[in-house]
């Protein structure tokens, strides 16, 4: 590929330029004061609610991580209460004896 085949853009990689800022903020006179503070205060505002719905699902998941390790805790103390009464089938009871239980 030489560089004649190369297209042209300001990056060259073929891709259309990104979308400018849009026309709302190039279109206004320059921010006072009041202007920036009131943003700020809503940016917050948004932030705090994003923190607040991203605790509620981490809680949520958190809830549900712990109920299925019990389900899985439980599960698996059936299994082994199972194979032990299975070992205990097959071995016999003399051999519980010899293993002091």
């Amino acid at each position: 590929m030489s560089a004649s085949d190369v297209p042209a853009g300001p990056d060259a990689s073929g891709l259309p330029d990104p979308p400018g800022p849009p026309e709302a903020l190039t279109s206004r006179p320059p921010a006072n004061e009041q202007d920036l503070g009131r943003l700020f205060t809503e940016a917050q505002r948004f932030t705090e609610a994003a923190l607040e719905a991203l605790e509620a699902q981490v809680n949520e998941l958190l809830g549900e991580a712990a109920a299925k390790a019990r389900q899985i805790v439980l599960e698996a103390q059936n299994e082994a209460a199972a194979i032990r009464a299975e070992a205990r089938r097959t071995l016999g009871p003399e051999d519980d004896a010899a293993d002091g239980r």
